[in-house]
């Protein structure tokens, strides 16, 4: 309540662990609830949020931080939610990092936070290359996604350390990819959990009855 997010990015500690889809989702999830939302792609090497939402890639981040910031409102995609536009990767270009660690970014998002309550950005896995680690210190939280069986430990340990080393706001974590078994098992918890529950209520009552008699 106290710090009130309106740049989050979405990271994960290694590839095809679903962040890009877990942005995606967000962003669809609270432009449905009557935010106004950008999501930004910000993997300039493997941009995929262009193909989710089936427009063309061809002026984005990139054109953005060459052109001019005034007009950024030219490069946004229309999605089929009125709430939600889409800020494409646009061109790779050959340096990434510099781009994204550059002054010029820095004000590319001041701009974008003016314009939608939130903003979410689709970053690069954490521990492949530096970039997601350096855009860390210009969000207000960073969500990281992990996948069920597939993110090893050593590599989730490896993202959170990297991220605390700048300082970075970690919001929690998404675990991605959960299977059937895992689905049955929650149940099958919730369900002995309340028998159990049931089963104790029960037998402190016999106990206070029994003690009552007595």
């Amino acid at each position: 309540v106290d710090r009130p997010l309106h740049l989050v990015q979405v990271s994960s500690p290694n590839v095809g662990e679903g962040k890009s889809m877990t942005a995606a989702n967000l962003s669809i999830a609270i432009a449905q609830l009557g935010q106004k939302v950008i999501l930004v792609d910000g993997d300039l090497h493997q941009p995929t949020q262009h193909r989710y939402f089936q427009v063309l890639n061809n002026v984005g981040v990139t054109t953005a931080l060459l052109g001019n910031l005034d007009q950024v409102d030219r490069m946004f995609k229309t999605t089929a939610l009125p709430n939600l536009q889409l800020l494409p990767s646009g061109p790779l270009p050959p340096n990434p990092a510099e781009l994204l660690g550059s002054k010029r970014m820095q004000e590319l998002l001041d701009v974008l936070k003016q314009k939608a309550d939130i903003v979410v950005v689709d970053s690069p896995p954490v521990t492949v290359i530096s970039d997601a680690v350096m855009l860390s210190t210009r969000m207000d939280g960073v969500i990281l996604v992990m996948r069920a069986g597939r993110t090893r430990l050593e590599n989730a340990r490896n993202a959170l350390n990297a991220l605390k080393q700048v300082h970075a706001r970690v919001l929690g974590v998404v675990l991605n990819g959960t299977g059937r078994s895992t689905q049955d098992y929650y149940y099958r918890y919730r369900t002995d959990y309340g028998v159990q529950r049931k089963a104790g209520e029960a037998r402190k009552k016999d106990a206070s009855a029994a003690q009552a008699s007595t």
